[in-house]
């Protein structure tokens, strides 16, 4: 398939192919901000898709049947930085957070999620949303004091072009979205910024369990080139919750 063509066209390409060389299953693929044609593809054709790697799994992956994504992408990144956040609530050290995404981008669902999982439990949550062309982002940490803390779902772009220093003293990104340890931060961010990041998932383990803060008793964090220190984990393949049988 060629991926360089506009999206609207997946489904022709794959049923044209699919007809031409019938196939068993469909396996791994890349994508960054969707992949839904691709799903809705193998589950009308109940076809086996196995395994893509994507930023954003459509919204109904879970409850579809033949579909197996690689990782749950920025939302497991969403569920992992709202747990650091709430650990950090109990210590007292968060009062405030703000989100800054662009529109349309997957940073949109990451930061519809981490809000509903903070929201109930009394974090008070706002959004910064860049619209599409916006050029930089003026003053990202406006109005927030050192118990308030900032999760940017951004690019490399917007990363690299933030402004001064910041005033709060943890950020966290999507290192996804970032880039990982080739996130383009300016100096001035790195000592502030953490990122979830991959781990091993060994054969017999939960995936689930194997989420840690590292820094914790469990773990020691390490700063990566990019100057962040990566100190939440997730695993290399989380595809579905583990059964409880």
């Amino acid at each position: 398939m060629g991926a360089e063509r506009p999206e609207s066209t997946w489904r022709e390409q794959l049923e044209h192919k699919l007809a031409a060389q019938p196939v068993f299953a469909v396996i791994s693929g890349l994508a960054g901000r969707t992949w839904e044609p691709v799903h809705d593809f193998c589950e009308r054709e109940a076809l086996p898709c196995l395994f893509p790697n994507v930023d954003l799994p459509p919204a109904d992956a879970e409850r579809d049947f033949h579909s197996l994504y690689f990782s749950r992408g920025v939302l497991l990144e969403a569920d992992l930085i709202g747990k650091a956040l709430l650990e950090s609530r109990m210590n007292g050290a968060v009062k405030r957070v703000r989100q800054i995404y662009r529109a349309g981008d997957v940073g949109e669902a990451a930061a519809q999620a981490l809000a509903a999982l903070l929201q109930p439990q009394g974090v008070d949550v706002s959004s910064r949303v860049l619209n599409h062309g916006a050029n930089g982002i003026v003053d990202p940490d406006r109005g927030l004091s050192a118990d308030d803390a900032l999760v940017l779902w951004l690019r490399p772009a917007d990363l690299a072009a933030l402004p001064g220093r910041p005033t709060v003293p943890v950020i966290y990104l999507s290192g996804l979205m970032s880039g990982l340890e080739q996130a383009p931060l300016p100096p001035s961010w790195r000592d502030a910024a953490r990122m979830p990041i991959r781990s091993t998932c060994h054969a017999g383990d939960a995936c689930a369990s194997t989420m840690r803060l590292a820094g914790s008793r469990s773990g020691t964090s390490r700063s990566s080139p990019s100057g962040c220190r990566r100190i939440l984990t997730l695993p290399a393949a989380c595809c579905r919750k583990p059964s409880s049988t």
